[in-house]
């Protein structure tokens, strides 16, 4: 066997193993990246979530505001017509009647209001977990175009390696056991 070539495959071989061996710690490193991501996906999901049962409930207390606010007016326009008669009776019921549905109306007015406000602070949470996720996935590209480089110079060294073994005749020599394969090759 020719010393240079078997130099050329053990080196090749090495080569092979540096560059898998960083392309697998690369893709660790994008194990790690993709698990955060999917954490803040995760808290975007449910506070999307948490949205929605929020703007339902908000609705609901805006339709009983609206629905307050049409009672109050009917009561306001009923106070119009008493003091019109100059019924004090009349008009004392009705006005107490009146603000206490307008105290109802603000009442429920301010829960919708602070419905809403929890909906703006859950959408602000929204955006800052998104933004994060969104720079851990660019981490992961990133380290994608790293792990495949590694990757295509591992296999260029594989192809280089398995031209040398088509040059040398010697089929049982494999990069992953070259210098086992070649120790045997000696004792034969």
């Amino acid at each position: 066997m020719n010393a240079e070539k078997i130099e050329q495959a053990k080196s090749l071989s090495n080569e092979i193993r540096m560059y898998r061996r960083k392309r697998d710690d690369v893709h660790r490193e994008i194990r790690a990246y993709r698990a955060r991501r999917d954490e803040y996906n995760n808290i975007v999901a449910n506070l999307i979530s948490k949205i929605g049962a929020l703007k339902v409930k908000r609705n609901t207390v805006n339709k009983n505001v609206r629905l307050l606010k049409q009672s109050r007016d009917n009561h306001t326009e009923v106070l119009r017509q008493a003091k019109g008669t100059r019924n004090r009776g009349m008009v004392t019921g009705v006005a107490k009647e009146q603000n206490k549905l307008h105290d109802k109306v603000k009442q429920t007015a301010l829960r919708a209001q602070k419905i809403q406000g929890q909906i703006i602070e859950n959408g602000q949470e929204v955006d800052t977990n998104r933004k994060l996720a969104n720079e851990y996935h660019q981490k992961i590209m990133k380290l994608k175009e790293k792990a495949d480089a590694h990757h295509l110079r591992a296999v260029g060294k594989i192809q280089e390696f398995n031209v040398l073994k088509v040059e040398m005749g010697l089929e049982f020599i494999d990069f992953r056991t070259i210098d086992q394969d070649l120790m045997e090759a000696e004792e034969e």
